[in-house]
C-alpha cells in the first residue's frame, strides 16, 4: 500500500512538474478560470496558476485586427460600391474579459496571431454597420479621394456603438481602408473625367503663359514706343542742322573729299574725286 501511495505521489509530483497542472499566462493575455462548471468572474493575471482544481483559457487583451471585406454599401448618390474592404483594430479591458465572455457567449475564437480573443465577432458586426454609415456620407464619383476620411468616420462610429452597449470594453485605435471599388463602368468613368480635368488644366495653364508673354511683349513695345515719341519730341530743327553739321564735321576729316555745304536744298554731303 505504502509503495502504491509512493508511485501515486511521484506521478503526481511528474505530472505537476511537466506542466499538466498548471497553466501559464503569459504577458498581454489574462486567464479565465472554471471551476466545477462554473466560470470565476475575477481575471487571472499573467503568471503561473495551477489548473488542478480548475480549467484556464488564456485569453489575449492585446490590439486584434477584424478584416472585413467584400461589402457592398451604397454611396450618398445610391450606387452600391462594387467592393469595400476595412480593418479595424480592437483591444479589450483587461478587467472586462470575464464579463464580455459571459455576456457574448460563445464569441470566443483565435484571432490571425494564434491568440484566442473575446468579441471579435461582435466588434466586426458592429464595425459593419459603422462602414455602411461612413460609405453613405460620399458620392461615388468622389468616394476614392476620401479614404482617410472614411477610416476616421468609422472609428468614430464604431467606438460610440461599442460605448452604447458595452461601455469602457472595447477600445478602437484606428482603422485602414484597403479597397474602395465602384462599379468597373464607373472606374472608367472617373478616370475619364480625371483625364478631361488634366487637360483643361493644362490648356488653362498654356493660356495663362500666353497671356504672360503677350503683356510682356506689349510692356516692352509700349516702352520702346514710349521713349521714341520722347527722342521725337525733343530733336527741334535746330537740333538737327547742328548734328548734321557735326557730322559733316567729322566726315571731312576723314580722308581727302570736299565738303559742299548746301542751303537746305542740296544734298549736304558731297564726295569729290
Amino acid at each position: 500500500m505504502k509503495k502504491l501511495l509512493g508511485i501515486l505521489t511521484l506521478s503526481i509530483a511528474t505530472l505537476g512538474l511537466t506542466g499538466c497542472f498548471y497553466e501559464k499566462v503569459e504577458t498581454g493575455h489574462v486567464g479565465v478560470a472554471w471551476a466545477l462548471g462554473k466560470m470565476k468572474t475575477e481575471e487571472l493575471s499573467p503568471g503561473i496558476h495551477q489548473t488542478f482544481t480548475q480549467s484556464i483559457k488564456v485569453i489575449s487583451v492585446r490590439e486584434t485586427t477584424v478584416p472585413l471585406a467584400n461589402l457592398k454599401p451604397k454611396t450618398k448618390d445610391n450606387v452600391t460600391m462594387q467592393q469595400v474592404a476595412i480593418d479595424v483594430r480592437y483591444t479589450i479591458a483587461p478587467n472586462r474579459v470575464a464579463e464580455t465572455l459571459a455576456k457574448l457567449a460563445g464569441d470566443l475564437s483565435f484571432n490571425a496571431d494564434g491568440d484566442q480573443v473575446v468579441g471579435e465577432r461582435y466588434v466586426k458586426r458592429h464595425a459593419q454597420e459603422a462602414i455602411f454609415k461612413a460609405v453613405a456620407k460620399f458620392d461615388s464619383g468622389e468616394i476614392h479621394k476620401h479614404r482617410d476620411e472614411i477610416a476616421a468616420d468609422v472609428v468614430t462610429e464604431l467606438q460610440k456603438s461599442l460605448n452604447k452597449e458595452m461601455p469602457g470594453v472595447f477600445h478602437i485605435p484606428g482603422a485602414t481602408v484597403r479597397s474602395l471599388t465602384t462599379d468597373p463602368r464607373l472606374e472608367e468613368a472617373i478616370r475619364q473625367a480625371a483625364q478631361v480635368q488634366f487637360e483643361i488644366n493644362r490648356a488653362e495653364g498654356q493660356k495663362a503663359l500666353a497671356l504672360a508673354q503677350a503683356e510682356v511683349r506689349l510692356t516692352t513695345a509700349k516702352a520702346e514706343a514710349d521713349a521714341n515719341r520722347v527722342i521725337a519730341a525733343s530733336l527741334s530743327p535746330m537740333l538737327i542742322r547742328k548734328m548734321e553739321i557735326d557730322a559733316q564735321q567729322a566726315f571731312a576729316g576723314k580722308g581727302t573729299h570736299t565738303v559742299l555745304m548746301g542751303n537746305g536744298s542740296a544734298t549736304p554731303l558731297l564726295n569729290v574725286k
